[in-house]
């Protein structure tokens, strides 16, 4: 027990310490100067003689505390460690990284008997009163949005321009969408990796537009709702603190058809389902288009649908939007896919509403609309010139088989008749995000696979960042392609997809229609025997001859995964179904996807956490 031990010299763990000198930080705009006396504390102990004990009371303290009030509650009081310490240094913290316990308890009680985490207080009083309010916001960043505003991002606070920013826009991680609920490895993956991107991007806001979780909000479903809701939060958590999330009510977080208790339901566990918010002197409207879906019909609905619309007449009345530079609104479902006269279908508004906030819109400037819903990317303009702008799924993109405007309008939706085989892709190479640039004359965006994310903001709008090389670079990799009988390179360029056939292709990015080729069923095979072998030698002695060998062939099997991986990415390929059915994990784990020097001990029999 740590409480019988002796007081222990502190000693900084150096992962911490590297981040806090390599300036990859983000104070808080709350308590900047709390956050710069902790990292100096830090550094300044690292090079100097002085011992610091670690005051056992107080370690003992943090660990009670955290059990009691995150474990039992929360069940990973890991990822609520690694939260605290990001917050209290003020340092984005990659999940590579990870502060255990131990180390945790040490920093923070350290910190309180320096007097350096809640001054005037005894170090004690201040160790529960600092783990109290970090706690607060530690559950709270999901539930920011308020009394139809978002919380420090008004009018008041924001509506000042102050210069071009950037946000980023996810849609649909739908947790338990891929395998219908049984397992969320996959989107778990992708939207972890989308976070990372994000962290590393340091946008000004993160918006999520709609479906957080899969299973439909019912009583006979709590429990696996509740473990969905727990695994995107969890997720969500390792977003750097400095970076506000917008959460939106899409379809699977209200219901089909939702009334007064469903939208309660919501309202408790992501906010308000429709409110407003200032950011950089632009002002956006989120919006519950559940409302408006055709399933939607029933009385305690239209009386909901009613105080929305009242609240939206005045957000779009002329005093409100005042002094914006720009006004957006934002919605789950898109108000219309191909014509601002189509008819209402699964993945657009019914009719009538559809009109009325088009014209609403029109008449107060809006100009950008964006809205999730559809697993697949798709812009359109009304005639007034607003854009519509659809954002693919950043966990299961759906391998449509027709056009977006076609697949909306269905008045009877029948999905495996609209689909291609296979009919949900997810992996780095189909699942993605967009990205916003907001000046002061116009918003422009942009789309990329989470496999293709540019270094740095800037990275993403330089003229090469969507894929165009030069013309020789393209006739290359069009002619090796060609000899080799896959799908052809499609033109990136552009904004909207070009594909050589409407059946086979998601924004540009081809996917499977038929058959897989020679090479193919080669690769296919090699890692078939290659796999077979690494498990035979795991079944003899490890001190034998053959089984030492073991190691070194799991090493040659996850190079030859990733040198897959990386041939199919370069010509922006989907991966041979082939190669997932044989090791699913590879494909869903970004330590393959994203870090080639970071094989630790060969391919994991078990899932990712």
């Amino acid at each position: 027990m740590a409480s019988l031990q002796e007081s222990r010299k502190f000693v900084p763990p150096r992962h911490v310490i590297e981040l806090c000198r390599a300036r990859e930080t983000e104070l808080s705009a709350t308590e900047p100067a709390r956050e710069t006396q902790c990292q100096r504390w830090l550094l300044q102990l690292e090079g100097s003689e002085e011992v610091i004990n670690v005051p056992n009371d107080l370690w003992v303290a943090y660990r009670i505390w955290v059990d009691v009030h995150v474990a039992l509650r929360e069940g990973r009081p890991d990822v609520f460690h690694n939260f605290l310490v990001a917050q209290t240094l003020g340092i984005s913290t990659p999940r590579k990284v990870m502060w255990n316990a131990t180390e945790a308890a040490d920093l923070l009680s350290c910190l309180a008997a320096a007097g350096l985490l809640l001054k005037g207080l005894p170090s004690g009083d201040a160790l529960e009163a600092y783990l109290q309010d970090s706690v607060v916001l530690y559950n709270n960043r999901f539930t920011l949005a308020k009394h139809r505003a978002y919380e420090g991002y008004t009018r008041e606070e924001e509506g000042k321009w102050e210069g071009a920013y950037d946000f980023v826009q996810l849609a649909d991680p739908q947790i338990g969408m891929f395998k219908q609920d049984v397992d969320w490895l996959e989107e778990t993956t992708m939207l972890r990796l989308a976070v990372q991107h994000v962290n590393r991007l340091k946008p000004k806001f993160l918006l999520v537009s709609g479906d957080m979780t899969n299973v439909w909000p019912s009583p006979a479903s709590e429990e696996l709702l509740q473990a969905q809701t727990s695994t995107f939060k969890e997720v969500l958590r390792e977003l750097d603190p400095s970076i506000p999330v917008v959460l939106q009510p899409g379809n699977h977080d209200v219901g089909q058809n939702p009334g007064t208790r469903d939208v309660e339901r919501y309202c408790k566990t992501w906010g308000d389902d429709y409110f407003k918010f200032w950011v950089g002197g632009v002002l956006y409207l989120s919006i519950n288009s559940q409302f408006y879906h055709t399933a939607c019909n029933n009385f305690e609905a239209d009386a909901l649908c009613k105080e929305q619309e009242e609240w939206i007449k005045a957000e779009l009345d002329a005093g409100a939007t005042l002094g914006s530079k720009h006004v957006v609104l934002l919605s789950h479902i898109a108000p219309f896919m191909g014509e601002e006269d189509e008819p209402q279908g699964h993945f657009n508004w019914a009719v009538e509403p559809r009109k009325w906030l088009l014209g609403l819109a029109a008449k107060a400037g809006v100009k950008l609309w964006l809205s999730g819903h559809y697993h697949g990317n798709c812009h359109v303009r009304s005639e007034a010139g607003i854009d519509v702008v659809t954002t693919s799924s950043c966990g299961g993109v759906i391998n449509w088989n027709g056009e977006p405007s076609v697949i909306a309008t269905n008045a009877v939706f029948d999905f495996m008749k609209c689909v291609n085989m296979p009919p949900v892709l997810c992996d780095a190479f189909h699942s993605g995000l967009r990205i916003f640039r907001v000046s002061e004359t116009d918003i422009e965006h942009k789309w990329f696979e989470l496999a293709y994310v540019p270094q740095t903001l800037d990275d993403c709008f330089a003229e090469e960042a969507h894929g165009k090389a030069s013309q020789r670079r393209r006739d290359r990799l069009e002619s090796f392609q060609e000899m080799l009988g896959l799908p052809m390179q499609l033109d990136r360029s552009v904004s909207m997809p070009v594909p050589m056939n409407k059946r086979n292709s998601i924004d540009g990015c081809p996917v499977r229609v038929g058959g897989e080729g020679a090479l193919e069923v080669i690769l296919v095979l090699l890692v078939f025997f290659a796999q077979q072998l690494v498990e035979c030698l795991g079944r003899l002695p490890p001190a034998s001859f053959l089984g030492g060998l073991r190691r070194q062939f799991k090493l040659l099997l996850a190079l030859l995964l990733q040198l897959t991986a990386k041939f199919f990415g370069y010509l922006r390929l989907p991966l041979p179904l082939g190669l997932r059915h044989l090791h699913p994990e590879l494909f869903f784990a970004e330590k393959y996807l994203t870090e080639p020097d970071g094989i630790d001990g060969g391919i994991r029999s078990s899932p990712a956490e």
